[in-house]
């Protein structure tokens, strides 16, 4: 599977028609761009990814999206997940997609859970929080989520 690239204007494709306001996603969208979260991660995730071989994958940026998604909301089930996604207005504006464009199906969540080792993931989710937590999204002293894979070591 080739590395998917993040569209150049994830605004201008998801800002598509009216859409429900989704606070807390729009103001963790904000401070992801801010810090340049997809560029950073699809450097750590480049040498996962073939370099032209098979379909192209979904973005790094848009597949750890949705498992932050999964673990704010408590989904624990690809398939929830990706039906979620699917459903949500606010949610598909935050991951970059339009009201009529398809988003990721479970399988590809999936696929990409099982090649893109741990670390990754925890580098990935410890960038989304620090972002989140330097532009005021998350405010509380401690967050808990619940990973697949278990906690995440101390910093």
């Amino acid at each position: 599977m080739s590395l998917g690239r993040q569209r150049t204007s994830r605004r201008a494709a998801a800002s598509a028609g009216p859409v429900p306001r989704g606070a807390f996603y729009d103001k963790l969208e904000l401070a992801l761009e801010a810090e340049g979260f997809d560029r950073t991660i699809e450097e750590l995730a480049h040498s996962f990814y073939a370099e032209r071989r098979g379909r192209r994958s979904i973005p790094p940026g848009i597949y750890f999206r949705m498992l932050f998604v999964g673990a704010v909301e408590g989904i624990s089930s690809q398939r929830e997940l990706a039906w979620r996604c699917a459903d949500s207005l606010s949610l598909r504006r935050f991951l970059g997609f339009g009201p009529n464009e398809p988003t990721p199906d479970h399988s590809t969540l999936t696929l990409l859970r099982k090649r893109l080792p741990t670390p990754l993931h925890e580098q990935a989710f410890r960038l989304i929080l620090a972002a989140a937590r330097s532009h005021d999204v998350l405010r509380g002293r401690r967050i808990a989520l619940s990973m697949p894979w278990g906690p995440l070591p101390a910093a």
